[in-house]
């Protein structure tokens, strides 16, 4: 019997088990190869390889640190990211959540007079509404928000991360654009201390 007559006769059998034409094919081409029906891992045993996930190059440490510094604004996010050799999104996540980071403002409690009182505080934007840039840091806008809620709420105040989270969504909701971090604080000072040194010097 040659092989094209076999092949008609497995056809057949198939055909009548199966109920279908098409179905009967399909179990024809997947006996005729039997890799097509072998689950995955078999497959990878097979083939002697192991699905394995990339380790990250980073160590825990090393993320505490990066999360330090961005919180204490010292670094922004970009700046420690490349500092640290650590993903972007991976600090996001760590420091503002994966999820619902907007939250954090309706947790905060403030009313809208409140608000716009900080957006005052931040930006004065009773004298130039539509300015959005501040100068401020983050520990004299969190100073004055605990300052504004602590008048109806004695016990209120940011605890942990929640100080930058809320911040940050803050800024977002307002399109503000902060341009202080510690480190341009530090050369700014130190510029000063210069100028006066030279002064005394003179």
């Amino acid at each position: 019997m040659d092989n094209a007559e076999a092949v008609r006769r497995r056809a057949v059998t198939l055909w009548a088990a199966a109920g279908t034409p098409a179905e009967a094919a399909a179990k024809l081409l997947e006996n005729s190869h039997a890799w097509l029906g072998a689950s995955t891992s078999s497959i990878a045993e097979f083939h002697g390889h192991t699905l394995k996930l990339k380790a990250p190059t980073w160590t825990q440490s090393q993320l505490q640190e990066a999360i330090q510094a961005v919180v204490t604004q010292r670094m922004r996010f970009t700046q420690a990211a490349t500092h640290y050799g650590i993903p972007k999104g991976t600090l996001y996540d760590n420091i503002l959540g994966k999820s619902k980071r907007m939250a954090v403002l309706d947790e905060a409690g403030l009313l809208s007079s409140e608000e716009r009182a900080v957006l005052d505080f931040c930006c004065e934007t009773s004298v130039s509404p539509y300015n959005r840039r501040t100068k401020k840091s983050l520990a004299e806008v969190l100073a004055y928000v605990e300052k504004l809620r602590r008048s109806r709420d004695p016990s209120f105040a940011f605890i942990g991360l929640t100080g930058f989270r809320w911040w940050w969504a803050f800024c977002k909701k307002h399109s503000i654009v902060s341009l202080y971090y510690e480190g341009a604080a530090k050369v700014k000072i130190s510029k000063v201390k210069t100028e006066h040194q030279t002064d005394d010097e003179s």
